[in-house]
């Protein structure tokens, strides 16, 4: 199985880092524009181009502040049965440590070069809206 790596340090305060990873509202100013939550199973669900597209992130694990895992379940085929694992520091001068890990993809999955693509991109786009109070996402 392979995992993708991505590292940024984010020039702001940690809560709100945590907030863009854990809700609709943070969801929305960096990643998509279309995103659900549902409360009783505590499943993101992400949309792209006009919901032809869908993500489902389950929440496995949550420590306030400095972890988020999430199960990638149902809708995308290549996606499903990968994790999200997001792990948040505090470091000097109030700047935030983000570091991700998208794990268990399968190693002939053609989606792996385009996402480790997307992911990079994503991490400055997420580091943008924290740092600059930015609302536009990344696709929608």
């Amino acid at each position: 199985m392979r995992t993708l790596k991505h590292q940024i340090i984010i020039k702001g305060n940690i809560d709100i880092v945590y907030n863009k990873i854990t809700t609709i509202d943070g969801f929305k100013s960096w990643w998509t524009s279309d995103v659900s939550y549902s409360v009783n199973n505590h499943v993101f669900t992400l949309g792209f181009n006009n919901h032809s597209v869908i993500f489902l992130l389950k929440i496995i694990e949550k420590e306030e502040h400095t972890i988020v895992k999430f199960r990638c379940i149902g809708e995308n085929a290549e996606w499903t049965d990968t994790y999200l694992y997001f792990k948040l520091k505090t470091i000097e001068d109030g700047k935030t440590l983000v570091r991700l890990e998208h794990t268990n993809w399968k190693e002939d999955s053609p989606s792996v070069a385009k996402c480790n693509t997307d992911w990079g991109h994503l991490m400055y786009v997420l580091k943008d809206s924290v740092e600059n109070d930015k609302t536009e996402p990344f696709m929608s």
